[in-house]
């Protein structure tokens, strides 16, 4: 009777856990590796789902950073709205009806005061690959690229040319890959990068 209990257990931590991996859209095949394991090797399955199966390291990168963003924020809205306060004409005229509505919003949420921006919209891939071609070429000053996924295929090649031939030309390029979308970059490429006078960052580096 006990047994049975324990496996009852155990089987409703599995399926837990399972439903858990597909909500937060886990990896289809490592959802599915584990889902196995749980199943197949009650206890034990559990066990190494809870050692190796969750991303404490990610988990606690992201609330570090969550923290450290909502600080950043708090002290910059403060001191926005100080400045409203000890200086009236700082807001321009089309944000003048909005003063009361901006205050409250520095003062509620944080919420900072930001214009002089554009967004545009792509709908497929060669779209906005074409885009940033051409805003890369068309840099005078400085290009800051972040992306999830670089690697040494036909596009990254692409983009390797492009900011090679502006560093060239004196433009500060800046670059920001993440660790996981990046994992097959080899040292190789990222060297060549730096040597062109690139400044490189991974962001999330893989560990075990």
């Amino acid at each position: 009777m006990v047994s049975a209990i324990v496996y009852g257990f155990n089987l409703l931590l599995a399926i837990y856990a399972v439903v858990t991996m597909i909500i937060r859209k886990r990896d289809p095949i490592k959802t599915l590796a584990w889902t196995v394991v749980l199943l197949l090797l009650p206890y034990i399955g559990i066990f190494f789902y809870l050692l190796f199966g969750q991303n404490y390291r990610k988990r606690k990168i992201f609330s570090r950073k969550g923290l450290g963003d909502l600080a950043i924020r708090k002290r910059l809205a403060k001191a926005e709205g100080e400045d409203i306060i000890k200086y009236p004409e700082i807001l321009p005229p089309e944000l003048e009806p909005y003063r009361k509505l901006i205050t409250q919003n520095l003062k509620n949420s944080y919420s900072l005061i930001d214009y002089n921006n554009g967004i545009e919209f792509y709908f497929n891939g060669k779209e906005a690959l074409d885009a940033m071609y051409a805003e890369i070429t068309k840099a005078k000053h400085h290009i800051h690229l972040q992306t999830y996924i670089l690697e040494n295929d036909r596009i990254g090649k692409k983009f390797t040319s492009l900011l090679k031939e502006m560093a060239s030309k004196g433009v500060e390029v800046r670059l920001i890959y993440d660790g996981v979308g990046s994992i097959h970059l080899k040292k190789s490429y990222i060297k060549e990068l730096k040597e062109a006078g690139i400044e490189v960052l991974e962001s999330s580096p893989v560990k075990f």
